[in-house]
């Protein structure tokens, strides 16, 4: 059997229950004020909701007994969404960017080379540092292996993930130090 996914996955947003389709006996029912009227029954609460014109909605099933709110369902749905795009907007999400090293690199093509990882890292993103091994080089995976620590001491970075070698490559991820603490390579 073959699954296909397609690249942008629609978000499963958990609608909360409403009305009749509250399953808990009794509740903890605020009003639209936002005052409680404290613990009734199922039938009460629904009553005083379809008296007022409005939905009521379970605010928070897991607590005991589960608190509901009289409110107008669709504009509490929307204030959810409202807020988690709010929240989605101050996460910063980092870039993972790659810098790719050979054996033979020059000197000046290596400062080059660190000056861009800096500012990448400056920007926020992580950088993968590869080192290619080419033909006969790969006897010889220990240089590579300095040429990352070297690399790091220049740049003055942090290693988050440790070099690792994988076919002829040789790779390690690099955050930006952040305490003083992090300088002990």
């Amino acid at each position: 059997m073959i699954h296909y996914l397609c690249k942008e996955r629609k978000k499963k947003i958990d609608k909360p229950q409403i009305n009749e389709a509250i399953s808990s006996q009794e509740m903890i029912v605020i009003d639209q004020d936002g005052q409680s009227l404290g613990v009734l029954s199922r039938d009460q609460a629904l009553y005083l909701a379809y008296d007022s014109g409005v939905d009521l909605v379970e605010v928070s099933g897991k607590a005991v007994p589960p608190v509901t709110k009289l409110i107008d369902s669709g504009k509490y749905q929307y204030e959810i969404q409202k807020r988690e795009a709010k929240q989605q907007a101050h996460q910063k999400t980092g870039e993972l960017k790659e810098i790719r090293l050979r054996l033979k690199i020059d000197n000046h093509d290596f400062d080059t080379k660190a000056k861009k990882s800096q500012s990448f890292l400056d920007d926020g993103n992580k950088v993968r540092v590869t080192v290619v091994l080419r033909g006969r080089e790969n006897i010889f995976p220990e240089r590579g292996y300095a040429m990352i620590v070297r690399f790091v001491e220049k740049v003055g970075a942090r290693i988050d993930q440790e070099p690792n070698k994988m076919g002829n490559r040789i790779s390690a991820t690099l955050v930006k130090q952040t305490h003083a603490k992090d300088k002990d390579i």
